[in-house]
This record gives structure tokens, sequence and C-alpha cells, in this order.
């Protein structure tokens, strides 16, 4: 249901504004080459300067960016101190605030504990490396393995069992 959904919302944002997509693109990569050259020193309002687009544009750019980002930090199924710090400096400089941050890099946490909770108890017996493995994912958003657990399946609960079980 929700794929319909959004394909609809896509479809009537496309009739309303055919421009949309175009715009939010330019603006993605001119974050994109911000970054690429500044860093988190990058300044927003200097990179859109010269840019049409509205403040919706701006924001779905953001959004893109800090998606690709936190891609890219979790290749490798771990975020360390470092790479937390870059995306924290990074999000001020995309004036993206804490509470988004903290909610997407849930939403990635979430899904690397949900894969690597799924191989974990796959035979039966979370070993102590298994555990390290999911206390490191929840020390990416600051939490303890318990309390992340709680947070996890509060919310995941029902989709991780259709997955594990079906």
């Amino acid at each position: 249901m929700t794929k319909l959904a959004d394909w609809l919302r896509k479809a009537v944002v496309t009739l309303v504004d055919p421009e949309r997509e175009e715009r939010v693109k330019r603006v993605s990569n001119a974050l994109f080459r911000a970054i690429h050259q500044h860093g988190s020193k990058m300044v927003l309002s200097e990179t859109l300067k010269n840019l049409e687009c509205t403040e919706t544009d701006i924001e779905i750019a953001k959004d893109r960016v800090l998606q690709r980002i936190l891609e890219k930090i979790w290749e490798d199924g771990t975020v360390n101190d470092k790479e937390k710090r870059t995306v924290e400096k990074l999000a001020v400089a995309l004036e993206i605030p804490a509470g988004v941050l903290k909610e997407r890099t849930l939403e990635f946490a979430k899904s690397h504990f949900a894969a690597s909770l799924a191989d974990a108890i796959d035979d039966g017996v979370i070993d102590s490396t298994e555990e390290l493995r999911l206390s490191q994912i929840a020390g990416t958003v600051s939490l303890s393995l318990p309390e992340f657990v709680r947070t996890f399946f509060r919310s995941e609960a029902e989709q991780f069992v259709r997955t594990v079980f079906m």
C-alpha cells in the first residue's frame, strides 16, 4: 500500500510541478560539489545563491544528500566516532535539524540491526561476537544494547518476525 501511495504522490507532484525533479537534482548536485570542495565549512546560503529553486526543493535535496552521506558511512556496516562527528558537522552545514539527523541515523541503525540480528539468531544462539556487533550498532545512536532492542522492537517487531519466520 505504501508503494502505491508513494507512486500516486510522485505522479501528482510531477503533474503539478513537472520541473521539480530537475531542480532538486541541480540543488543536490550543488550541495554535493560544495561538500566535496569545502566539507563541513560549506555555507549553504552561498551554495544556493545562484540557483532557482523553492524551499521545498532545498529540503528534498538536503534530505537526499543526507541519505547518501549515511549510506556511504554505513557501507561497511559500522560507524566509527570520526564518521559520526563528520556527519554531525555536515548536517550543521546543511542546516539539517539535530532531530532529523537523529531520526535518519536511527533508520539506518535499525536496518543494519535487523540484518545483524537475523544473522545472529540464525543458529539459535547469539555469541559474544554477534552481541558486540549489535552493541556497536546501538552505540551509533548513543543507546545501550538493551535500550536499542526496546526501541527497535517497539517499531519493527512485526516486520522483523515476518522476515525471520517467513
